[in-house]
């Protein structure tokens, strides 16, 4: 990841650590909702790059218990089996 993408996934991690810390958790609302649900592609992808997560414990626990669920899982599988998409300018 470039020095700007560590520091846009840092940005969304700290907003995230924050909802958890306001919420109480154990997810950004304190119950399970969409708004969780919204982040799994986010999370997905910020942690295929091997994000350095470690100053937000919270999001990394709450990033685990959400790709952990079994319909979270499934949804993933089942993405995974589609073709990539590919942009010009992207780089991985």
């Amino acid at each position: 990841m470039t020095t700007q993408e560590q520091a846009e996934a840092g940005r969304i991690l700290a907003a995230c650590q924050q909802a958890l810390m306001h919420s109480g958790g154990p997810y950004l609302c304190g119950a399970l909702s969409l708004a969780d649900l919204a982040f799994v592609p986010v999370l997905w992808r910020l942690f295929a790059h091997d994000v350095d997560a470690s100053a937000w414990p919270h999001a990394i626990d709450w990033s685990e218990r959400l790709l952990s669920r079994p319909t979270v899982r499934e949804w993933l599988h089942e993405a995974e089996a589609l073709p990539p998409v590919y942009l010009d300018d992207y780089e991985a």
